[in-house]
C-alpha cells in the first residue's frame, strides 16, 4: 500500500497484492486493496471482480461494501454504485464515507440538493475531518451555494495557518466552482506533497471538465497513471 498510495509505483504495488495472495489466498485485505489498484489503473471490471471476492470473503465489512460502491462510481455505474452505498448505510447509518460517497453519485446525476444533505451527515460525523468539509464546499459550488463554497474555502484556508490542510482538499472546492486555475494550482501543490487522492484523478468522474487542460495531462503523468 505503500508503493500505490505513496510512491505511485503501480507496478511494484500490483506485485506486493499479487505475492501476498499467492501467500494466502484467503487475505480479504490483498484482495480489497488490490482491487482498488486496479480501479486505480481504469481497470473497472477487474476492480470490481475482486471487490465482490473481498466482499464475499467478508460480507459484513460495510468497509469493503462501500468501497464496491465506490469502484462503481469510479466505472460511472451510477445505479450500481448508489444502491452498494445505500446498502452499506442500511448496515451502518453512522458511516460517514458512505454518506460521502453518496454525495457523490447524486452529483453526477444533477441532484444537488441531495448531494448537499448528504455531504452536511458526512461532514457532521466525522467533526475536524477536513476532507469532508472540503467535499461539503464542492457540493455548495455545484449546486450553486458559491457564497457557503467560499465560506469552506476560507474556512480550510484558516485552519491551514493552524494545522495540516492537504491542497487536495482545497483544490476540490476551486473544482467545483470551475475555477480551473486556482484548482490547477492547488493540484500541483498536491502534487509535490505526494496527496493520496492524487492517485484517482485518472478515474475520478468530478475532475472531468479538467481532463482536456494541459496542465491537468501533467499530473497524469506525473502520477504516471494511464493516460
Amino acid at each position: 500500500m505503500v508503493k500505490r498510495d505513496f510512491e505511485w509505483d503501480w507496478r511494484g504495488a500490483e506485485a506486493e497484492f499479487n505475492r501476498a495472495l499467492e501467500l494466502n489466498p484467503g487475505c480479504v485485505e490483498a484482495c480489497h486493496w488490490g482491487g482498488t489498484l486496479q480501479g486505480i489503473l481504469g481497470r473497472g471490471a477487474d476492480a470490481i471482480r475482486e471487490k465482490k471476492k473481498a466482499l464475499a470473503m467478508d460480507p459484513l465489512s460495510v468497509v469493503i461494501k462501500t468501497d464496491l460502491g465506490r469502484t462503481l462510481y469510479f466505472s460511472q455505474d451510477y445505479d450500481r454504485a448508489e444502491a452498494e452505498f445505500q446498502s452499506a448505510l442500511e448496515m451502518d447509518p453512522r458511516f460517514e464515507v458512505a454518506h460521502l460517497w453518496l454525495a457523490h453519485v447524486y452529483q453526477q446525476e444533477g441532484e444537488f440538493a441531495r448531494a448537499i444533505e448528504e455531504l452536511q451527515t458526512g461532514e457532521r460525523l466525522t467533526p475536524g475531518s477536513t476532507f469532508a468539509v472540503a467535499k461539503l464546499g464542492h457540493g455548495y459550488a455545484l449546486g450553486g451555494k458559491h457564497e457557503e463554497a467560499r465560506a469552506i474555502l476560507k474556512r480550510l484556508k484558516t485552519t491551514a495557518t493552524q494545522r495540516y490542510v492537504s491542497p487536495y482538499d482545497i483544490a476540490i472546492v476551486y473544482v467545483g466552482l470551475r475555477e480551473k486555475d486556482e484548482a490547477c494550482v492547488w493540484l500541483q501543490k498536491a502534487l509535490q506533497e505526494r496527496s493520496i487522492w492524487l492517485g484517482y484523478i485518472g478515474v475520478e468522474p468530478q475532475f472531468e471538465e479538467l481532463r482536456s487542460d494541459q496542465r491537468f495531462d501533467g499530473l497524469i503523468r506525473a502520477v504516471g497513471l494511464p493516460t
